[in-house]
């Protein structure tokens, strides 16, 4: 199974400024067993009130640059992924030995449709295949969108101009 954390600004469309992820997007992962939670600068208070303010109820919260200690408190996991849009999030995610996603290089809904079966047959499976099962997705989804997915689903203009992100800058490691 797998852990996301998500960036606030410049990521959800709730941050200031906005970003380009939905709720549908979040729920969307997790109904497919991914722990979701919140990493960003502002306080963790903060960062649960605009959450639940948005209707979305957190697995976790932390200041980004203590998102190494998810892996020591969540080790069952086998994927940990990070979305952000700044250098300082990607460097987040490196020190964290997260996989790193640009907001506009997460993966779509559309995308994911390719790698996850309905959710009917995920249930329906025992517990071991359904790990099995989904660990594999995550891994080949996770590769796919690292890799540039669909290049007709450019969202890049959508991102924050103001980031700091520079040609060239990369996603996963």
């Amino acid at each position: 199974m797998w852990l996301i954390s998500f960036d606030i600004d410049g990521t959800m469309e709730f941050g200031d400024p906005p970003g380009i992820l939905t709720e549908e997007v979040v729920n969307y992962f997790r109904d497919r067993g991914a722990m979701v939670g919140s990493a960003s600068d502002r306080p963790v208070s903060s960062q649960r009130s605009m959450w639940k303010q948005y209707g979305f109820e957190l697995d976790f919260a932390i200041l980004k640059h203590h998102m190494k200690t998810l892996r020591t408190e969540y080790p069952e996991f086998t994927s940990y992924w990070h979305v952000g849009d700044r250098p300082l999030d990607q460097q987040n995610a490196k020190e964290a030995e997260f996989t790193f996603f640009w907001v506009d290089e997460f993966p779509t809904i559309e995308q994911a449709e390719e790698f996850f079966t309905s959710l009917e047959k995920i249930a329906a499976m025992n517990d071991s295949d359904k790990i099995e099962y989904i660990n594999n997705a995550v891994e080949s989804l996770a590769n796919y969108a690292l890799a540039g997915g669909d290049p007709s689903l450019d969202r890049s203009e959508n991102i924050n101009e103001g980031a700091g992100r520079l040609p060239g800058d990369l996603g996963g490691f």
